[in-house]
């Protein structure tokens, strides 16, 4: 099974049963039940390169969120850890929704990466720098260590718009490959959430 540009969200990932920060549970397909939305996989909610990546796309959540597309962060961490992941990084949850997937397996489902050699190898150490010199710390290990993380954009057809799949720590989707993925789901004509 895998998950791949023009195909149906297959039913494993939308199957997927996820909490938020009461514990309560849903299926991670409800994300998209209603209309587009880009899921942000976190490597872990403590990561230094998580954060950096969550400060990246702030700057570009008012352009994802005007054209109509559901920005919601899944961690793999305990739902404990949530709320001190949405204090920490200054989520507004009113435009952001952050829930988390422990068993790791919509993770599998994406068939994103998980290694030591991609959370300590030559190019996550790049990342890793990168974002210390850019004033982001590590706050401990909240979730799987060595886990990547990716994005994936659902179009309100259910159909996979776009995916990456984070190959190191710190290997970002690029913004600009996002935000021309939502713009193509918008041009679609997909219902604003």
């Amino acid at each position: 099974m895998s998950v791949r540009v023009g195909e149906q969200v297959p039913a494993v990932l939308a199957d997927v049963e996820v909490f938020d920060t009461d514990g309560t549970t849903s299926r991670l397909g409800e994300r998209w039940a209603e209309g587009p939305a880009a899921l942000v996989f976190l490597r872990h909610f403590a990561c230094l390169a998580c954060t950096e990546h969550v400060t990246l796309l702030a700057l570009r959540l008012h352009e994802l969120t005007r054209l109509g597309v559901r920005v919601v962060y899944v961690g793999n961490g305990e739902p404990r850890y949530i709320e001190a992941f949405v204090e920490r990084n200054a989520i507004d949850t009113a435009a952001v929704e952050v829930i988390t997937d422990p068993t790791l397996a919509a993770h599998r489902a994406l068939e994103l990466h998980r290694s030591f050699m991609e959370t300590y190898g030559p190019r996550a150490l790049w990342g890793l720098g990168r974002a210390l010199v850019g004033g982001f710390r590590q706050r401990g290990i909240e979730g799987d260590n060595y886990q990547q993380g990716g994005l994936v954009v659902v179009d309100a057809q259910q159909q996979v718009a776009y995916v990456h799949r984070d190959q190191a720590t710190g290997d970002h989707a690029p913004l600009v490959d996002v935000i021309e993925a939502v713009m193509r789901v918008a041009a679609q004509g997909s219902p604003v959430v």
